[in-house]
């Protein structure tokens, strides 16, 4: 899966952004909006569809847009709407998503980043930081 900006909702634009990130073979599964057809016949991937006004999973291939609806709801819910505007959506995915992979280990990044200190203990209530100064 990957993120980017898609400059308007035209089949011309989603189709570019395809061939230039998904590799040849790879399985492309989409809702039934009629923009998506064209990637059946350009014959460099598999690309399966979900009718959404019928169901949330094909029935008949197992199909599902499920994880990338989850992580648009988990966008939407991380970055406010404007946040989402098109001067700092860049810089705001990038964040989001650099949380997302680093979830449990925030703190550790910030302190590693604190030059010549370094945790010395974690509990519940508390932190302990030696930056390695002596009275």
């Amino acid at each position: 899966m990957f993120l980017t900006i898609v400059p308007d909702l035209s089949s011309a634009a989603l189709l570019k952004i395809i061939e230039e990130h998904a590799t040849d073979g790879s399985i492309i599964v989409a809702n039934c909006w009629k923009g998506y057809n064209p990637l059946s016949k350009l014959g460099l991937y598999f690309h399966e569809t979900v009718n959404h006004s019928e169901c949330f999973k094909n029935p008949d291939s197992g199909f599902h847009t499920n994880h990338i609806e989850g992580t648009w709801s988990g966008i939407k819910i991380g970055l406010s709407s404007r946040q989402r505007i098109k001067e700092v959506i860049t810089e705001n995915l990038v964040m989001l998503i650099w949380r997302r992979k680093n979830v449990g280990t925030l703190w550790k990044f910030f302190f590693d980043a604190i030059p010549g200190g370094y945790i010395t203990s974690i509990d519940s209530e508390m932190l302990i930081i030696n930056f390695g100064i002596s009275f």
